[in-house]
């Protein structure tokens, strides 16, 4: 409510203002829009030498960047890593153990080298743990896709998510 009050004041004191003060008002919102719209951005003169000629070249000014902006940038750049390493990692995982097996579990996580796999029946997480889990800890270090090494692979039982 009081911003509205205040405009309707600023919008009065311009009107009754006489013609030489409405000049005044409308060349500082000239300046005011001329600093604030990236069409008016300022212009930087470089002068380059290029084979022994030397050129002179005009370039929008850059203005610093916030550093929220940077970060955002560097955290879905990593996002979109992660994403593609655990892809390779299921790939690489579905072709260890196969399509039956690759069904009733699922990727975790990976962290320092550690895979955690989720598996979704007691039974089949007892069998992997107790009879295969060195042989598929071989075979995935051989179809292993990333520049990271794998140390360790770990189960973890786990309730099947329903969609």
């Amino acid at each position: 409510m009081a911003k509205a009050i205040r405009r309707t004041k600023k919008t009065r004191i311009r009107d009754e203002a006489g013609p030489e003060w409405q000049r005044y008002f409308d060349q500082v919102k000239w300046r005011r829009e001329r600093l604030t719209s990236p069409k008016y951005r300022p212009l930087v003169i470089c002068r380059y030498e290029v084979d022994g000629v030397e050129r002179v070249v005009a370039r929008p000014k850059s203005f610093p960047t916030p550093v929220k902006k940077i970060v955002e940038k560097v955290v879905n750049l990593k996002a979109l890593g992660i994403a593609i390493n655990i892809e390779s990692i299921r790939e690489a995982w579905t072709a260890v153990v196969g399509e039956e097996i690759a069904k009733d579990t699922g990727l975790y996580s990976f962290k320092n080298g550690i895979v955690t796999i989720d598996v979704y029946s007691p039974t089949l997480f007892q069998e992997l743990r107790a009879f295969y889990a060195d042989g598929i800890q071989k075979d995935l270090r051989d179809k292993w896709p990333l520049s990271v090494p794998l140390v360790e692979v770990k189960y973890r039982l786990a309730r099947k998510q329903k969609l």
